[in-house]
């Protein structure tokens, strides 16, 4: 039984970043330039401080879409797969900080029974997608970073979003016009693999979000009623 348990070390060994992923040949299409980020005033909640400094980071990364070869899609922690098993972890909601990602939010091997869809898929997935909360702003909002590329909607096959089911999460794809039969809604565990994945990364970090997000949704959705 020791010989098949997965141990940390196992999964942590097929992390692989974006730059690694790209100095082995992986296409990168830039979205937006690395930029420093203005942390918001401090606020105070009665007697106590909100240490805005704790939970934030003052630069936010360049954005954009890894184009990978032969890659597998998987459901819901929004891990893209390369040809050889490895995790691109900057892909996740994690980003950069692999410290966090626990054993289980760990990229699978790739299962051989894996759906196979030929020519180009769009992955919109993101870590925890099935949840509204993080379907909307975390896995759709990716489109963000795809359009700010420059990718040619007409080049793709395959839409892949999470497995999210809700009256509001089909408005959302409708008005983003992501409702087409290209999409596939893939659930906990599922795996697609296809020829070609267009990977994009969050439009922003964990828990900070670049300013295309909001004009994304406004311009698809329309501004909220006041209340």
């Amino acid at each position: 039984m020791g010989l098949f348990r997965r141990t940390a070390d196992d999964w942590r060994a097929r992390l692989r970043t974006i730059d690694e992923a790209r100095a082995d040949g992986a296409d990168w299409h830039r979205a937006t330039a690395a930029e420093p980020y203005p942390l918001p005033a401090p606020q105070q909640f009665g007697e106590r401080a909100v240490p805005v400094e704790q939970f934030f980071e003052t630069r936010m990364p360049e954005r954009g879409v890894l184009e990978v070869s032969a890659g597998t899609i998987v459901g819901s922690g929004g891990w893209v797969l390369d040809a050889a098993g490895r995790g691109l972890h900057e892909l996740t909601w994690f980003g950069s900080r692999a410290d966090l990602i626990t054993d289980p939010e760990a990229p699978p091997l790739p299962d051989r029974r894996a759906r196979r869809r030929r020519g180009t898929a769009l992955v919109l997935m993101s870590t925890w997608g099935e949840h509204y909360g993080h379907f909307v702003p975390d896995a759709l909002g990716r489109l963000a970073v795809v359009r700010a590329a420059g990718i040619d909607f007409d080049q793709i096959d395959t839409i892949v979003v999470p497995d999210h089911r809700s009256a509001e999460g089909d408005r959302v794809l409708r008005r983003l016009g992501l409702d087409d039969d290209r999409l596939v809604r893939l659930a906990r565990g599922e795996q697609v693999r296809a020829d070609r994945v267009l990977a994009p990364t969050l439009p922003g970090l964990r828990r900070q979000y670049l300013p295309m997000v909001p004009r994304l949704f406004r311009a698809s959705l329309g501004d909220p009623v006041p209340g």
